[in-house]
């Protein structure tokens, strides 16, 4: 099934080759472990493909399933594009996991 997703990246924590750890605010739709993050916007404003998987997600502290609009939370994510994240403003899920 399809979803559209959108989250703010508001902090990088860390960020490796493999694994980031960001705080983010969700914008738009459902974010839960296992979506996956196709495209990232830079500060400059320019859209890349990113293939960034949410392994957890944490609020105060304690994993959750879901995150929807406008809560912030904690979320771990690994895959392809986490060097970049640093740089971004936002990241978008076109399509469902």
């Amino acid at each position: 099934m399809a979803n559209r997703a959108r989250i703010s990246v508001e902090d990088t924590e860390a960020a490796t080759v493999d694994r980031a750890v960001c705080i983010v605010r969700c914008l738009e739709g459902v974010v839960s472990p296992g979506d996956m993050f196709d495209v990232a916007t830079s500060t400059g404003g320019e859209d890349a493909r990113v293939a960034l998987y949410v392994t957890r997600i944490w609020r105060y502290g304690r994993p959750i399933d879901l995150l929807g609009p406008p809560h912030s939370a904690k979320v771990e994510l690994t895959g392809q594009g986490t060097l970049s994240l640093p740089g971004v403003t936002h990241l978008t899920m076109t399509t469902g996991a």
